[in-house]
């Protein structure tokens, strides 16, 4: 699994936080840990990482706010503009999009690919999934 969600991550790291509470070894927590989620539970390092941080009276479980630039260029607005620009020409270039908007090319392609779900296919943007009366419109 690539990349785990919040939520799964958050599951494993509450169950660090009891058994660590309750005075288990980070070892045994592993292990435990290994048999519910096999090849998709956190490392063993990570289980040491969080079980100290949790006797050393750390009280969440949750992920700290992270120092660093917040993500400005996919808002609501800008992903309105790409759909638009898109839907009046597909042709469209992903530079000439970055251009366009003031954006950089990366995320253009992330609102593209990410939040639109478009891809392009012979030269045209058009939406990923087709269904039965686009594919005869398109």
């Amino acid at each position: 699994m690539a990349s785990k969600s919040n939520e799964f991550l958050f599951e494993q790291r509450a169950y660090i936080k009891i058994r660590s509470l309750l005075g288990d070894t980070p070892r045994n927590i592993y292990q435990d840990l290994v048999l519910v989620y096999g090849g998709e539970a956190c490392s063993e390092s990570t289980v040491k990482k969080w079980s100290l941080r949790f006797r050393e009276d750390r009280v969440s479980a949750k992920d700290e706010p992270r120092i660093g630039q917040p993500i400005i260029a996919t808002t609501a607005n800008n992903i309105a503009l790409v759909a638009e620009m898109c839907d009046s020409d597909p042709h469209i270039t992903i530079e000439r999009l970055a251009i366009s908007l003031t954006l950089s090319a990366g995320s253009v392609d992330a609102i593209l690919t990410k939040h639109l779900s478009m891809s392009k296919v012979c030269s045209r943007w058009v939406p990923h999934l087709l269904n039965q009366t686009k594919k005869k419109t398109q």
